[in-house]
């Protein structure tokens, strides 16, 4: 394969790819940029393939070793930057060199498989791309069987979404569907949806979580919609004795999978 070295700010490559940081270019060329060797690795491991790879050595404090020659191998064509026109491209402040390109998909909620008593996680109106992210990383440490995005606020190729999931976005199942479609999915497969409010629902541990369940978390603003206040078979909250009236999403949705978790490993 065919490597090309890129110095200029000015190469139309260079354009191309600090577009793709912004939402409307990545929909329009249906591609986005993975930032990061931890990122390209998860990347990789999750069976996917590059349509490009890039590499600035001067930013790379590590031995690319045999990493540089397991990307190559797929991706269709590899480039080395300058720092200089790396910098451009970049999204982070302290880059370490490393960017792949590759085409963007849209999953379905008609393409999940599911295995006996799932774990799910349905995220209405997630707007922040920190939350999304940290989400994506918690909901594939703790084994959920797919992620449910009822219309998202951002979009998942975000770079932030990206870096603050570090590439595990790539190996969770994620499907983007409407409540009502997520709803009917849920009632046909016999999974119980269960509402995380604010107050006034259930103590989270206080109730049996161990059977085929999705957990429905509501945007960072506004909380649950009354849709899925209405549709849910169950309510939940998680106690807070101190002044804050609510938890940071990611932290919600973190303690909310490790009661289930708790539970199915059938620890006091």
């Amino acid at each position: 394969m065919k490597e090309s070295l890129i110095q200029s700010r000015q190469n139309p490559k260079v354009k191309f790819l600090a577009g793709l940081r912004k939402k409307r270019d990545r929909e329009q060329h249906g591609c986005f940029l993975i930032e990061g060797r931890k990122e390209l690795e998860n990347f990789l491991a999750a069976g996917r393939t590059l349509d490009e790879l890039f590499h600035c050595p001067e930013f790379d404090k590590k031995d690319k070793g045999k990493f540089w020659e397991t990307a190559k191998e797929s991706s269709e064509q590899s480039y080395e930057f300058s720092a200089h026109a790396f910098e451009k491209v970049s999204a982070r402040e302290n880059p370490d060199g490393w960017l792949g390109l590759a085409k963007s998909w849209k999953p379905s909620i008609d393409d999940l498989q599911l295995p006996k008593d799932p774990l799910l996680l349905v995220l209405e109106g997630t707007e922040k791309p920190g939350n999304l992210g940290a989400i994506l990383r918690t909901a594939n440490a703790y084994g959920v069987d797919a992620v449910l995005c009822n219309e998202p606020g951002v979009d998942l190729f975000n770079p932030n979404v990206i870096r603050t999931s570090r590439g595990l976005v790539f190996s969770t199942k994620i499907v983007i569907a409407t409540a009502q479609d997520t709803v009917e999915y849920l009632k046909k497969h016999n999974i119980a949806a269960v509402a995380t409010i604010c107050e006034g629902g259930q103590v989270v541990w206080s109730q049996d979580l161990k059977g085929p369940i999705a957990f429905v978390m509501g945007n960072e603003a506004n909380g649950l919609s009354p849709f899925w206040q209405n549709h849910a078979d169950l309510q939940v909250s998680i106690p807070s004795p101190g002044m804050a009236d609510s938890l940071n999403l990611s932290t919600a949705t973190a303690v909310c999978l490790y009661e289930v978790l708790r539970q199915r490993k059938g620890n006091p």
